[in-house]
């Protein structure tokens, strides 16, 4: 069991910024969007304590403590939810202006349909699928899959006013809430997006305090070997 030592407190106020309160076990620092991050930890076994905290903080939890449910029905981290949440509305936009491009040169419902059904077929890549057949535009990624449309024959334009429908009506952060499973954030907090990238830096900035501690452990131990 290893206490703080002076250095080690001495170290995390100067390159960390961080508030450290040895008697009553408790770490805390501002993270990017201004929140009092706080870590209370035992004060007897502060070392292990901080370094185990550190290296398991869960991303996902810290930032379901901001919604209104505090709960994730989805199992992927939501931070990849909300890369993938991008890649999908950017890919509504993009097929947005494909359509609209194809419909001002005079295609064909044919032709659409063959351009969709292609193994080039816009997006396809990226996990996106049109079948004007049987009315479903879908989305498959690795964090969620989602489907729009009509459950029955589209034409192009049906198509194009069901992905303009989709576009006007979500956000990135409505996309990653509704495949997380709440409603959104509570008053005052940031949206989820902004949640998710903080927690990220809450973590980066927790393994770096910890990367120091075993370094400067280590520092001490080879001192009293002397």
């Amino acid at each position: 069991m290893t206490e703080l030592s002076d250095a080690m407190v001495e170290r995390l106020e100067a390159e960390f910024c961080v508030s450290v309160d040895r008697d009553n076990g408790e770490l805390g620092f501002c993270s990017n969007f201004g929140e009092d991050f706080t870590m209370n930890f035992n004060p007897v076994n502060a070392f292990e304590d901080i370094v185990d905290q550190a290296r398991n903080f869960d991303e996902d939890e810290h930032i379901l403590l901001w919604t209104k449910e505090g709960r994730s029905d989805n199992p992927n981290s939501i931070a990849d939810i909300a890369d993938d949440a991008d890649v999908y509305m950017d890919g509504l936009q993009y097929l947005l202006g494909a359509i609209k491009s194809r419909m001002n040169s005079g295609w064909t419902e044919k032709q659409f349909e063959d351009w969709f059904e292609s193994k080039d077929a816009p997006m396809k890549n990226e996990g996106f699928s049109v079948d004007m057949e049987n009315g479903i535009i879908s989305f498959d990624s690795p964090s969620f899959y989602r489907e729009i449309g009509t459950d029955e024959q589209m034409t192009a334009q049906d198509v194009l006013d069901c992905i303009q429908n989709e576009y006007d009506e979500h956000d990135v952060n409505d996309i990653v809430c509704e495949e997380v499973g709440v409603s959104g954030t509570v008053s005052g907090a940031p949206p989820i997006t902004a949640l998710a990238e903080d927690a990220e830096g809450i973590h980066k900035t927790l393994n770096d305090i910890a990367d120091m501690l075993e370094e400067q452990r280590a520092v001490e131990a080879r001192a009293d070997e002397r």
